[in-house]
C-alpha cells in the first residue's frame, strides 16, 4: 500500500495536540469501493461504505451480534441493513457475505452495490418468483407486491442488476449504470472525495457528504480505522474539506477547544466521547482538516455524531 506524507501548516497556531505531519494511506479499501461508483452531483451528495469481510472476520456472520464492531458491518448498504436478517432467503442477496458494501446518492436517486459473495442465479430466481420482471440487463419490482414480507423490498431494490459475484441495486430513479463499471470519472479519481478518502486511510466504515456546508466548508468524511481485532477500542477519524485555508485554520482552532473543553449537544463532555484527540492541519488544494480520537465502547459514535449535526467544532 502506498503511503503519502501530509504535512499540516501549522505555524504560529499554537494548539495543543495539533501536529505538524501525519502519514496518509491510499489504495485503501475505501478507495477501491470509491472507484466502482460515478462521480456525479447525485453519487457526491452522500456516500457509505463497509469493509463488509474485514468486519465478519472480527465480529462473525451472526446477524444479531452487537457487540465490538458488529454494528457497522451493514454499513455501505444502509437500506438493506434492516432486513439482514431475512434478506437472503426473501431476496437472494447476501449482505454479510459480501467483501464490501458502497452506496452513493441520496433518497430514490441511490444506486448500492455488494461487491462479491453473491449468487446472481440465487438472486433472480428468488426475485422473479416474488414478481420482478426482467428489463434489458436488470430485474424491475412490481408496481405492487401481494406478499407482505416482500413489500420493503419493492422499494429499497425495485431495480437489480446481480452479475457474477456482484449485485447492484437502487430505488426507481437511480441509474445502476453508475456503480459496477462505470464510464466516467469515479468518486476515488474525485480531486475532493479522494482527498478525504486518503485522509481518513484505512477505514472499515466510512460517511462521506461531498456537498457545501456552512463557513466555506466542503465537505465531510468520517470512519472508524480498521481495528486488530473485536475488542480493540474504535479510533473514530473525522476528514472536513475546506474553500480557503483561513477557513480551515479557524475549524481547527474550534475543534481544538471543543475536544479539550467542550460539550456534545447530548451534554456529555466531547472529551468523554472522543478521547485522547489529535486534530490536524493537511492542508493540499481542499484544505483538509482530520480530527483522530478514541471512542470507547461505541464503534458507532462517530456516525452518531455526524447524523446529529454533533461534530466537535462544527455542532450547531
Amino acid at each position: 500500500m502506498r503511503r503519502t506524507l501530509a504535512l499540516a501548516v501549522v505555524a504560529g497556531l499554537g494548539l495543543s495536540g495539533l501536529t505538524a505531519c501525519s502519514w496518509f494511506e491510499e489504495d485503501s479499501g475505501l478507495r477501491q469501493a470509491l472507484d466502482r461508483v460515478a462521480s456525479n452531483a447525485d453519487t457526491r451528495i452522500r456516500i457509505s461504505y463497509g469493509d463488509v469481510a474485514g468486519l465478519v472476520a472480527i465480529a462473525g456472520k451472526a446477524w444479531d451480534a452487537q457487540a465490538g464492531f458488529a454494528p457497522l458491518r451493514t454499513m455501505g448498504a444502509d437500506q438493506i441493513g434492516p432486513y439482514v436478517q431475512n434478506a437472503v432467503d426473501e431476496t437472494g442477496i447476501a449482505l454479510l457475505s459480501a467483501d464490501y458494501a458502497v452506496s452513493a446518492g441520496g433518497g430514490s436517486t441511490a444506486v448500492g452495490l455488494l461487491s462479491g459473495g453473491q449468487n446472481d442465479g440465487r438472486i433472480s430466481d428468488t426475485l422473479t418468483q416474488l414478481g420482478w420482471t426482467g428489463d434489458n440487463d436488470h430485474l424491475t419490482a412490481p408496481e405492487t407486491v401481494s406478499e407482505a414480507a416482500a413489500r420493503p423490498y419493492a422499494q429499497i431494490l425495485a431495480q437489480v442488476k446481480a452479475d457474477g459475484d456482484d449485485v447492484i441495486y437502487g430505488q426507481r430513479g437511480a441509474k445502476l449504470s453508475t456503480a459496477g463499471d462505470p464510464s466516467g470519472k469515479t468518486l476515488a479519481e474525485d480531486a475532493r472525495i479522494g482527498a478525504l478518502a486518503d485522509c481518513l486511510g484505512d477505514v472499515v466504515a466510512a460517511q462521506i457528504e461531498g456537498v457545501g456546508g456552512p463557513n466555506q466548508r466542503t465537505a465531510i468524511a468520517v470512519g472508524v480505522r480498521r481495528p486488530k481485532d473485536n475488542d480493540a477500542v474504535p479510533n473514530a477519524v473525522i476528514c472536513t474539506a475546506w474553500s480557503k485555508e483561513e477557513a480551515a485554520a479557524r475549524y481547527a482552532s474550534l475543534a481544538t477547544a471543543a475536544t479539550s473543553s467542550g460539550t456534545s449537544t447530548t451534554g456529555t463532555a466531547y472529551s468523554e466521547l472522543l478521547r485522547g484527540a489529535l486534530i490536524e492541519r493537511v492542508g493540499g488544494d481542499h484544505n483538509i482538516v482530520s480530527l483522530r480520537a478514541d471512542s470507547p465502547d461505541n464503534a458507532l459514535l462517530v456516525f452518531q455524531l455526524q447524523a446529529r449535526g454533533d461534530i466537535p467544532g462544527l455542532a450547531r
